[in-house]
């Protein structure tokens, strides 16, 4: 049946209709919900083909910021925009919108109803992690690699066009099916925000989006500096090195299958009943995430491996990888120089530059890669933070409200 009133309403059994009745959902099959929208799994009747239903909560300015917003970051994104270090750091890193509402052909509300129609894609990194902790089946260390070499990827296809996106987690990667090893990308571009590394950038709604246990420790100290309540009235600038250290806590937590700084967080949360210990220990550049102990854990798995984990998630921002370093470490060596070789004995026009190819081959700073296949037997290793962190369960971590805060915060 045609909706009538808000598509957020009615029976969960009821199907659901986007206006002129091209895509169907229920509001039983939710897949997901953020701020602003809820997602479901519908159907194209034109094509058969299994679609997202992204639909918005109302149309009113936020709403509408983020509904445009994620169109026109995704054209960017998927687009030929910006630099591209191989052919494999623009293959499909970011989920598509294939259509939306819209209002006479402009894209906006239609008869009230604001939505996008994404692609369809398998379960998030979050659902493997769990999956892969309740069967005890760490990932090999090809799939380590693979998702480590996206994840890496992703953010410097975001620096590439000076964007940050602030909210990188296990739930926004999600797996799509193609041969060999799952194609991950990232979700939720609603709030991608430029970045700016000499000024202060204020969005649009004066606002951004993130989660607590995957804000890079500067954005802490910011929080902290403000004072309670005062956030969102500060300047801040936000830096390509913001997603890295989020990207590097995902990676982190495939290597460990435990939600480590969600677990963190909600414990001191429960023994504190605020925020502030927890951004505290975060926002501190003087006790850093890694004792020697845990480094030591995590070398036994690889210590290539470990270099760049370390790296990537210093305290201190000024110290950490860029998304070029990570892509060009010993660690991901392997697939940079598949990739080379591919694209030096490829005419294709996606073929990389002469200058690209010249990038790849500097040499790392690091020590030789210890190589690997996808016949690598799992490692698990028993690693812990700094602070006694809960063990995680064998269910999905309790979702944590995201907080939103203004772009005025003061680094």
């Amino acid at each position: 049946m045609a909706m009538r009133g808000h598509p957020l309403g009615g029976s969960s059994t009821q199907q659901l209709e986007t206006p002129h009745g091209r895509f169907v959902f229920k509001r039983s099959a939710q897949l997901g919900e953020g701020c602003a929208a809820k997602v479901y799994e519908g159907r194209d009747l034109e094509s058969g083909q299994f679609v997202a239903v992204k639909v918005y909560k109302d149309i009113g300015r936020t709403s509408l910021h983020c509904f445009h917003n994620a169109i026109q970051v995704g054209k960017l994104l998927n687009g030929k925009s910006g630099k591209r270090l191989q052919d494999r750091t623009d293959r499909g890193l970011f989920v598509e919108v294939v259509a939306h509402s819209a209002n006479h052909g402009v894209p906006g509300p239609d008869l009230g109803f604001l939505f996008h129609i994404l692609e369809l894609g398998g379960p998030s990194l979050e659902d493997v992690l769990a999956t892969r902790y309740r069967d005890a089946s760490a990932l090999s260390m090809a799939e380590l690699r693979d998702l480590h070499w996206s994840l890496f990827s992703m953010a410097y296809k975001l620096e590439s066009l000076n964007l940050v996106h602030l909210d990188i987690k296990p739930s926004n990667i999600v797996s799509f099916p193609q041969s060999g090893n799952p194609q991950w990308k990232l979700v939720d571009l609603d709030c991608v925000v430029p970045a700016g590394a000499a000024r202060c950038v204020v969005t649009k709604f004066g606002d951004i989006t993130f989660t607590p246990a995957y804000i890079a420790p500067e954005l802490a100290r910011a929080y902290l500096r403000a004072g309670p309540g005062q956030a969102k009235h500060c300047p801040v600038i936000l830096t390509p090195a913001m997603d890295i250290w989020s990207a590097g806590i995902c990676a982190l937590e495939a290597v460990v299958l435990a939600s480590l700084l969600t677990d963190q967080y909600i414990k001191l949360q429960k023994e504190t009943g605020s925020d502030h210990e927890f951004l505290k220990w975060l926002g501190d550049v003087d006790e850093q995430l890694f004792s020697s102990g845990v480094i030591e854990s995590l070398r036994t798995v690889d210590a290539d491996m470990a270099r760049l984990l370390v790296g990537t998630l210093t305290k201190d921002n000024t110290r950490r990888l860029n998304a070029k370093d990570c892509l060009m470490h010993q660690w991901l060596r392997p697939i940079s120089e598949a990739m080379r070789q591919k694209a030096s004995s490829s005419r294709s026009l996606m073929a990389p530059t002469r200058s690209q190819l010249h990038m790849l081959e500097r040499k790392s700073d690091t020590t030789s890669c210890k190589q690997s296949t996808a016949t690598d037997e799992p490692v698990v290793k028993p690693i812990k933070l700094n602070k006694p962190l809960k063990q995680s369960t064998n269910e999905q971590s309790p979702d944590v409200a995201k907080w939103t805060s203004s772009t005025c915060e003061t680094m």
